[in-house]
């Protein structure tokens, strides 16, 4: 008996034993999962990844332990992780295990969980009809047991996947019934998604008003309960409407919110997301170069993480992008893979967009037969989805192939059916678009009148919503790509064929002329002269200065990469950091504007009437003549205080072609070949020089007017158009008459370039009442050091015998910077003559001058400087036409202890300068070009000097010879400063005096330089 006591006793003790390590090993087990859950809340992605770590170790021991219901909770929680890493296959697996073993042990809710997760990833993976089975079978359990929560999260869910599938009205169905559930039993957080879902279809069903509310208040219950991911699924569809409306900066912070969120989250799917939609919006806007970037980075990400229905999302845009680069077999061949990507994943809405854009890339390529069998089947797929905004925008697209087809009544009769969606949707940019396509036709049909009326309300479309876009380069592209609609207005004005035009008519197509001309430039004027920092938060300010410091930055570090011809794709991608800077630094710009009270109190400024212009800018001694190129008919226009007419010229690619010959000739000596000998490029240029003559001669008969004479000596204010810009007129030649020999333009009138005659106007309202004293002060700065090979640092070297070892040396250590600055930049010495030859014309007190290593970024910021009534800036130039922000002048690169240091003055810091000047000259290379914009003209430095308070701007056209520039420099400030000539004057008499001796004859080497600004 004892013997089996000691036994039984032994049995239980090891029975006890064993319990107690069940017991630790479940406690063990439980306090991991606690570790899981913790980190499964958490927004960072590393964080999710230790959770699923977490979660698989209490697997094994759950299983042996038979834990089944946490088992299965543990698998449903691994594969809600993954969905939301966008790792779908790893998540349709997991969920899957817990679906098995929540069937075999019939707990019915863990069950529906399983369930509903597994639709997130299924529709991601494009397998819809799987997805509906699987929410089906969760509702009809929630039913059967009676849970109303998850009845209503089961409803939910299959209006997502409803409208994934482009059902609309059954999804909306579901979201109702839903969000009636979610009411009665008092759940804000499913009720904030459900508001989300009703936003996005009541969006797409056109209720942009219900939509944007349900959007606020879905945001606002998101954010009381510090739910990031939901708040930022709401930023992407409240930007959405917002850009629906042309609410841009309100679009942009929502972006900008979302994006940040989902950064931080590690959500790379959502990421992607956001990109193709900013893309989109800058799409919209005309702003291809944006748009393209997040397109890309968009592509990117979905095709890394496997997401096959935002790839196609990506791609779709990426092709239409294209298509308006003028790259249509790029467009194609994004699109059709974006086809069959859309098709895969049983997405429809893409795959009926993507159709409409294959219909335009075959309409490019003239196959519209092709084109109109493609936009058919578009129109098939998205009426039977019920998405009427890709209807309204594919029947305007077949309405544009039919009218090219000659088919103008079938087209009409598509216009006017977009046009009826696009009111009811309440889409005014897309209806600006339809009717400038009802006015061409009402045209070609012979009903003028109600062309007139269409372009009219497509005019009114685009004011109405150009205003309301803060961000001036935005503004600007938006109007870009709306110019056809002023241009199309100006050709139905004066373009009747049956004689010359009414007198009416022509002062009308005058002032929509106006109407188009740097609007921007008119805006940016007007503001530059108001307080808009004053009353703004100071955060938004000192996050303005941050980002001017960086882009700095990082623009210095790009130019010396450059300069010491650093591997491309080290370039590239700090450019693209550049880019995303510039971005930002853009949209908090804006912000400030929109919450600027002085800006707020601003009245834009409006084009100017011919009354006014007559009454404002011109006296008797001055012809404005303003000109427009167009695809059918260039016009012209010339305005006197008592009269006006117009004159037409031929198409655009004409003028075109003639302006690129006199313009080759006129530039040979700036063209390089590798292959060419000394003595191939002297007979080359000998042979432009020439041709320049009668390459002059073709130009001046094509946009010249024949009555010229009639203008005697009169002075000529030039508002030029497209290509026009980058010519001087002066160096064209007036043909020769019965009573007078061929002449430069030059020689028998004073020319002044503009932006338009109603940026006259504005910058004398605008000019900054000067200081008195110093009267008429100088400031010169020329020949910087750009290089630490310049003899003027050994120079420095050899006087000083220690060298102080600071940032710079730990940087170059650090492999940050060269050890050595090898510059690009040659030494400009003619520019030292320069200076000091406007230094002797100049008393000392009334003189500030700057060379050397003092020619620097601290000279700019001196009083003096700032004060001067004249600022000659002598030195390199930097055009950057794409990133128009980033162009410049060079200072001193290198400081007198040999250390490099930041010498560019870039366009955002002319912007902030505060000068005072009546004129500055810039006696750098290229310094008037810059991007041009449709409409706005060239956006380069004498815009950023007019804006900074300069009256007048002296710039160059091309790559000036150092040696000629410096003696057209000397012979203007002979004339500006001791004849008292005035700037317009002053740079006729020294180019004159250049054209009548030998060695400086050519235009090449006096006619770079113009003159913009006002001329009194």
């Amino acid at each position: 008996m004892l013997k089996k006591g000691l036994v039984l006793g032994a049995l239980f003790c090891v029975c006890l034993i064993n319990v107690f390590a069940q017991d630790e090993r479940k406690n063990e087990a439980e306090r991991i999962f606690a570790e899981a859950e913790t980190l499964r809340k958490s927004n960072r992605a590393e964080d999710r990844r230790l959770a699923i770590g977490k979660y698989e170790e209490t697997i094994p021991i759950f299983n042996q332990l038979e834990m089944a219901d946490r088992e299965a909770e543990a698998f449903n929680n691994i594969g809600y992780l993954y969905a939301g890493l966008g790792e779908f296959e790893k998540s349709l697996s997991n969920l899957e295990k817990s679906l098995t073993i929540s069937r075999r042990v019939e707990n019915q809710k863990l069950q529906i969980v399983a369930m509903l997760n597994q639709t997130r990833s299924l529709r991601a993976l494009g397998r819809n009809p799987e997805a509906i089975e699987r929410v089906k079978e969760a509702l009809e359990i929630s039913r059967a047991i009676g849970d109303r929560e998850k009845e209503a999260a089961a409803l939910n869910n299959l209006g997502v996947t409803f409208f994934a599938d482009g059902k609309i009205q059954e999804s909306l169905e579901h979201f109702q019934s839903a969000a009636a559930i979610f009411g009665d039993l008092g759940k804000s957080g499913p009720q904030a998604s459900l508001l989300n879902n009703l936003g996005l279809i009541n969006r797409l069903l056109g209720n942009q008003e219900e939509a944007v509310e349900q959007y606020l208040k879905a945001l606002e219950i998101f954010r009381r309960e510090k739910n990031l991911a939901g708040e930022a699924d709401v930023s992407i569809n409240l930007s959405a409407a917002y850009t629906d409306s042309f609410q841009t900066a309100e679009a942009m912070e929502s972006f900008e919110r979302a994006l940040s969120i989902f950064r931080q989250m590690g959500n790379r799917q959502r990421e992607a997301v956001v990109h193709n939609n900013i893309g989109v919006f800058y799409n919209n806007l005309g702003d291809y170069p944006r748009a393209k970037d997040h397109y890309l980075r968009s592509a990117e990400i979905a095709r890394d993480i496997g997401d096959r229905r935002n790839y196609a999302s990506a791609l779709k845009n990426l092709g239409i992008l294209y298509l308006n680069l003028n790259e249509p077999d790029k467009a194609l061949e994004d699109l059709s893979r974006g086809l069959e990507l859309s098709r895969e994943v049983k997405n429809k809405i893409d795959e009926g967009w993507i159709l409409n854009n294959l219909g335009l890339v075959h309409d490019k390529k003239g196959e519209s037969e092709k084109a109109i069998g493609f936009m058919e089947q578009s129109l098939e797929i998205l009426r039977e989805v019920g998405n009427r905004e890709g209807e309204a925008h594919t029947l305007n697209s077949l309405g544009w192939v039919l009218y090219r087809a000659g088919e103008k009544e079938k087209a009409l009769e598509s216009y006017n059916a977009s046009l009826e969606i696009n009111r009811d949707l309440i889409k005014p940019s897309e209806e600006a678009k339809v009717l400038l396509g009802i006015a061409r036709i009402e045209r070609d049909l012979g009903n003028r009148e109600a062309a007139r009326t269409a372009i009219e309300q497509s005019i009114e479309q685009i004011e109405a919503l150009r205003t309301g876009i803060p961000m001036q380069d935005l503004r600007s592209s938006y109007f870009s790509l709306s110019k056809d609609s002023y241009d199309f207005y100006i050709d139905l004005l004066l373009g009747n064929g049956d004689g010359p035009p009414p007198p009416e008519n022509v002062v009308h197509a005058f002032e929509i002329s106006e109407q188009t001309r740097a609007r921007s430039l008119l805006e940016t004027l007007i503001e530059s002269r108001t307080e808009i920092r004053r009353g703004v938060d100071p955060e938004l300010l000192k996050r303005e200065r941050a980002l001017q410091h960086r882009l700095n930055a990082r623009e210095q570090y790009r130019m010396r990469l450059l300069r010491n011809k650093s591997k491309p794709e080290l370039i590239e991608t700090i450019e693209k950091d550049l880019r995303s800077l510039i971005d930002e630094y853009e949209q908090v710009r804006a912000r400030i504007r929109t919450r600027s009270p002085a800006y707020a109190a601003l009245v834009q400024p409006r084009p100017m009437s011919l009354r006014e212009i007559r009454q404002e800018v011109l006296d008797p001694d001055t012809v404005l003549l303003e000109y427009s190129l167009g695809e059918k008919n260039s016009y012209l226009w010339t305005v006197t205080k008592d009269s006006i007419a117009s004159h037409t010229l031929p198409e655009s690619s004409e003028i075109e072609a003639v302006t690129r010959r006199f313009y080759r000739a006129l530039n040979a000596r700036n063209i390089f070949s590798p292959n060419e000998t000394a003595d191939q490029r002297t007979k080359r240029i000998a042979l432009a020089d020439s041709e320049l003559a009668g390459a002059a001669e073709a130009l001046s008969r094509m946009i010249i007017p024949g009555d010229i004479a009639e203008f005697g000596q009169k002075r000529l204010l030039i508002v030029a158009d497209g290509v026009l810009q980058y010519i001087p007129f002066g160096a064209l030649r007036v043909p020769a008459g019965k009573s007078r020999k061929a002449r430069f333009l030059i020689e028998t009138n004073e020319i002044i370039n503009l932006p338009s005659a109603s940026a006259l106007a504005v910058l004398r309202k605008t000019r900054r009442v000067k200081r008195a004293e110093p009267k008429e002060l100088i400031a010169v700065l020329a020949d910087p050091v750009f290089s630490t090979d310049d003899v003027r640092v050994k120079i420095m070297a050899g006087k000083s015998k220690t060298r102080p070892d600071g940032a710079n040396n730990l940087q170059v250590q650090a492999g940050l910077l060269p050890p050595r600055l090898r510059s690009d930049f040659s030494r400009l010495r003619f520019s030292r003559r320069e200076a000091e030859m406007i230094a002797r014309l100049v008393p000392d007190e009334r003189k500030f001058v700057a060379l050397d290593f003092a020619a620097n970024m601290d000279s700019i910021h001196n009083q003096k400087f700032n004060g001067a009534r004249i600022i000659h800036l002598a030195t390199h130039g930097i055009v950057n036409s794409e990133l128009p922000e980033l162009s410049g002048v060079v200072l001193s690169l290198v400081d007198e202890n040999g250390q490099t240091r930041d010498g560019f003055l870039r366009l955002h810091d002319i912007y902030n300068l505060q000068l005072e000047a009546d004129l500055v000259v810039l006696s750098a290379c290229e310094t008037a070009l810059g991007k041009e914009i449709r409409g706005e003209g060239i956006v380069g430095l004498t815009r950023g000097f007019m804006y900074a308070g300069a009256s007048d701007v002296v710039a160059s056209l091309w790559k000036v010879d150092d040696r000629a520039t410096a003696d057209l420099m000397k012979r203007f400030y002979q004339y500006l400063l001791k004849e008292n000539r005035t700037p317009a004057d002053a740079l006729r008499q020294a180019q004159i005096s250049m054209l009548k001796e030998s060695p400086t004859s050519n235009p090449y080497h006096w006619a770079a330089f113009t003159l913009q600004g006002d001329w009194k």
